[in-house]
């Protein structure tokens, strides 16, 4: 009988053991989950690093947004809104735009045209916040 006991004991020290590495296996992914969270939830609310600068179009005819990714890594799914008076118009205008590279928007998207006084705000997938500026 004691030779039973000894063995069961043992499977038993090995179970415990076993369970404690799982907790410690836990609640070390869970603090390093708590780690990547926190820095998702960074970027999250900034605004995507886009720089925005406006030009006249070439037929006369109201503005052209030219919009440079100023990072180092690609932005995707990048959404203009677009908004004035009662006019508003919105739609992802770049699935992705690569590193310092600039897209051009131009009026004749949205119908209307691109005017002084309009507010512009763009996001983008991963970016809590948003750019915003009003054309002047």
């Amino acid at each position: 009988m004691s030779s039973n006991s000894k063995s069961g004991s043992g499977w038993a020290g090995a179970f415990a053991f076993t369970g404690a590495l799982a907790v410690v296996g836990v609640i070390g992914c869970l603090l390093h989950g708590q780690d990547v969270s926190n820095l998702l939830h960074g970027q999250d609310a900034s605004k995507p690093p886009l720089a925005v600068t406006v030009r006249d179009s070439r037929g006369g005819n109201g503005k052209v947004l030219r919009i440079t990714n100023t990072s180092n890594a690609p932005i995707h799914q990048v959404r203009l809104s677009l908004s004035i008076r009662q006019d508003r118009y919105e739609r992802v205008i770049a699935d992705t735009i690569q590193p310092h590279e600039t897209i051009e928007f131009d009026w004749m998207e949205p119908g209307f045209a691109l005017e002084k006084g309009m507010l512009i705000e763009l996001r983008a997938s991963a970016y809590g916040g948003s750019f915003r500026e009003t054309i002047r």
